[in-house]
């Protein structure tokens, strides 16, 4: 299996301002999540253990030996706010935990899809994308500015 790499990705990829700007809002919801939550270890595990597990698990169901997945439309974007907003109503530490992990996560990566399948993307060396409405509109514009 090869690793990911964006320049060589059917999918785009990211470029420096949209690696960044995962990479301050991660590192920013992990600091928010430390100062909300600092010593419940349960929140913790489940947004940096459970939540990863849960998604691979639904990703290794859902996409088993097909090509990548592009779940960019309004339907994503629709999909991937539902979910978003379960998390946080449910746990905002434990949400803050996971998204920021993994922000960091796409960061690294340069990953363009929704944080969301950043880490079964990682483990399945698959590049699925499903819509970000906070972070689309960043890599678009750099998409466009690469291509001039």
């Amino acid at each position: 299996m090869s690793q990911f790499d964006a320049t060589t990705s059917p999918h785009r990829g990211i470029g420096p301002v949209g690696a960044v700007s995962r990479l301050v809002v991660g590192l920013t919801s992990l600091g928010a999540a430390a100062l909300l939550d600092e010593t419940d270890a349960v929140h913790w595990l489940t947004g940096l253990v459970g939540l990863p597990i849960l998604t691979l698990i639904v990703m290794t169901a859902l996409r088993r030996g097909r090509p990548d997945a592009d779940w960019t439309g309004p339907e994503g974007h629709l999909v991937n706010t539902a979910i978003a907003v379960v998390i946080f109503v449910v746990s905002p530490p434990t949400a803050l935990v996971f998204y920021g992990t993994a922000m960091v996560l796409a960061a690294a990566r340069r990953y363009a899809g929704c944080e969301l399948l950043a880490f079964s993307n990682a483990i399945l060396q698959r590049n699925d994308e499903i819509g970000c409405p906070v972070f689309s509109p960043i890599d678009a514009i750099e998409n466009h500015r690469r291509k001039r």
